[in-house]
């Protein structure tokens, strides 16, 4: 997965949800949950 977060934090935040915030019943340390926005440009209006 690494190559594919190189690629995405091109144009997108990328933020890892830690275990602790995982659902109690499906929390699984294989699983990993990661948050993605965009980036904000600063584009001219």
């Amino acid at each position: 997965m690494f190559f594919v977060e190189q690629l995405l934090q091109r144009d997108f935040e990328l933020e890892r949800i830690p275990l602790d915030r995982h659902d109690e019943e499906y929390r699984s340390a294989d699983i990993h949950i990661v948050n993605i926005h965009r980036k904000r440009t600063n584009s001219p209006s």
